[in-house]
């Protein structure tokens, strides 16, 4: 896309009368809440965002107006997917089957129903882990990541030569 076409999306967004009032409510509820708030959409598997605003510290998943995500591996999309026909449902599962993102992502479709009754049982959806791994497993996998860098051979010549403050010497490339 070039910014063109996302200037004329922005445009036509702003100029709908709901619009700034969506805008306004969903920041006075994030800052109200200290969380995040949003109004979406769906379109086909996926959540646009049309109004967002992040309300506290903890979101890491940086939503914009215009974000896309998966709706079966976040709350908006949950909801709007539990308040669909369940054949319409089905349906888009098969036409758009979902990727397994974490390992927890729900990607079975008996799973998904399940969730989605439970959704409209209760009225509201909460999700975890199913678009991104918590803070504490992306600590984890960047440890190991790290700690199998540091057993190469340029990992610890780079090191020791910062410490040493010289110039290191890399392997020659192969």
């Amino acid at each position: 896309l070039t910014p063109r076409i996302l200037e004329l999306g922005y445009s036509y967004l702003a100029s709908q009368p709901w619009w700034r009032h969506a805008q306004k409510i969903v920041a006075e509820t994030g800052k109200q809440m200290g969380c995040a708030c949003a109004v979406g959409v769906l379109d086909r598997d996926c959540v646009a965002y049309v109004a967002y605003t992040p309300g506290g510290e903890s979101a890491t998943v940086l939503r914009a107006v215009g974000t896309r995500l998966p709706a079966v591996a976040t709350a908006m999309g949950r909801v709007l997917l539990a308040h669909l026909p369940a054949n319409d449902v089905a349906a888009l599962l098969r036409a758009h089957p979902p990727a397994r993102l974490t390992p927890f992502t729900l990607t079975e479709p008996a799973d998904i129903a399940k969730d989605l009754e439970r959704v409209r049982d209760k009225g509201y959806s909460t999700v975890y882990q199913q678009l991104e791994v918590g803070i504490s497993a992306a600590y984890q996998l960047a440890g190991q990541t790290m700690a199998c860098n540091m057993m190469h051979g340029d990992a610890q010549e780079g090191f020791q030569a910062f410490i040493d403050k010289r110039t290191p010497q890399w392997s020659p490339p192969k």
